[in-house]
């Protein structure tokens, strides 16, 4: 799999996260990526960088649809669960992407299918 389709499959599953309510979706994509994070050979650090990049967005969604959102208990809950896994699935989504791929070859890529017409790697200086 090329770096265009390994992004646009990170989009599509993005654009699919945000539009479902699903704890068990979000938990099995973080569970994916932290085995493709371990299949990569990532360092503890940077788990525990995610934990702590992931936390207080997670703790502040889960604070905000709980306490200050509407319905009862039980809805209010799911859907607090919800924003906070899907924190958690982003993160480690995007992480699990970036583990994988090769800036260089990502704008290479890019500029071979989408066919554009000055090289991306010049724009960005990479060499």
């Amino acid at each position: 799999m090329n770096e265009t389709q390994k992004l646009l499959l990170v989009l599509l599953i993005s654009i699919e996260i945000a539009f479902t309510k699903s704890v068990y979706l979000n938990l099995f994509l973080i569970v994916v990526s932290i085995l493709i994070l371990i299949v990569t050979k990532s360092h503890l650090k940077t788990f525990a960088r995610l934990l702590i990049v992931s936390i207080l967005p997670a703790v502040g969604s889960f604070t905000s649809f709980y306490f200050f959102g509407t319905g009862d208990e039980s809805q209010r809950l799911h859907f607090a669960l919800v924003m906070t896994t899907r924190v958690g699935a982003y993160v480690f989504m995007g992480a699990a992407f970036m583990s994988t791929m090769v800036l260089y070859e990502l704008l290479r890529s890019l500029e071979q299918n989408v066919k554009m017409s000055q090289p991306l790697y010049m724009a960005f200086w990479v060499h």
